[in-house]
């Protein structure tokens, strides 16, 4: 019974883990396709790129969540209240968002609050995000063309010296972000060391630094010198890639070594030495064959 019952609480727990995940995918993209997400000033008048409200985010997780129980034909009102616990079960299991300006928080954690002064930025990318990222991008190569494609590279100046065609180690990091492939901006920096290690993707113009989430320039490797990618394996099982693939290999092997077989002389000895298949020989058919045939050029008859 106990067992049961453990299962079936664990159950309920993952169901509305993958509800929250869905209400906060939801709330995202609520925000960002009404223009919440903007750049402000502090009272201090500093500026915070990218952020929003505290009230505009209980505001969102209210009209989306109102949404869906209207999807679901429930009549129950979403309160500010409840928008607000489901905005703190968020940065608790997720850790979506983070304060910007921090400028009644001094612990350092997160809490979401109903006001127009305290700021919020995301900070994480979901789980399901980057699960839906991997199965698209599922090899270390496919990652690497997707950061050539997004990635901002050109001439870069730093002090008197001029290094072309590079990036920005921070900027590769926010764009790794964006396109999901990471949860975290931790988790970028170590997805780029195990592409360098896998790939040899990319190297500091200089090869004094590691890659770090800082203000460093990277160059990426040319193709022709990085590691070579491995065969994919169809649906069927077998592997496909551009190259030959180990069958087809074997194959012309198997092809070549007949050929050199049968130009080596022993195996030329060996078909002389054959013997040649002899005919089963009649001497009476023969020797009556033989009387006939002179009988004819005579034209006598021969008599035994």
């Amino acid at each position: 019974m106990d067992g049961s019952s453990d299962h079936s609480h664990d159950s309920t727990c993952s169901a509305r883990a993958r509800d929250l995940e869905g209400l906060a995918e939801s709330f995202q993209k609520y925000l960002k396709s009404n223009g919440m997400i903007q750049d402000r000033k502090t009272v201090l008048l500093k500026t915070v790129s990218k952020c929003f409200t505290g009230s505009q985010a209980v505001s969102a997780l209210q009209t989306v969540m109102t949404q869906q129980l209207q999807d679901r034909s429930s009549n129950l009102k979403i309160t500010r209240k409840a928008a607000l616990m489901a905005g703190n079960s968020m940065v608790k299991y997720f850790h979506l968002f983070k304060h910007a300006n921090c400028s009644n928080n001094f612990t350092g954690e997160t809490t979401l609050e109903d006001s127009d002064v305290e700021f919020y930025q995301f900070d994480h990318n979901l789980p399901c995000q980057v699960r839906s990222m991997k199965r698209q991008y599922p090899s270390y190569w496919d990652k690497v063309r997707l950061l050539e494609q997004h990635v901002e590279v050109k001439d870069r100046r730093y002090m008197l010296c001029v290094f072309p065609n590079c990036f920005v180690a921070s900027e590769a990091v926010d764009v790794m972000m964006d396109l999901k492939l990471v949860k975290s901006r931790v988790d970028a920096v170590h997805l780029m060391g195990k592409l360098n290690q896998k790939v040899f993707c990319c190297e500091h113009v200089t090869n004094d630094h590691e890659f770090k989430d800082e203000y460093l320039f990277f160059h990426f490797i040319a193709p022709k010198e990085r590691m070579p990618e491995p065969a994919r394996k169809t649906k069927s099982g077998r592997s496909k890639s551009p190259n030959k693939t180990k069958r087809s290999i074997r194959r012309c092997k198997s092809k070549e070594w007949a050929s050199v077989r049968a130009k080596s002389p022993l195996a030329q000895n060996q078909v002389q030495k054959e013997p040649k298949e002899e005919k089963n020989v009649d001497p009476l058919r023969d020797s009556v064959t033989s009387n006939t045939d002179a009988s004819s050029y005579t034209g006598t008859e021969v008599v035994e």
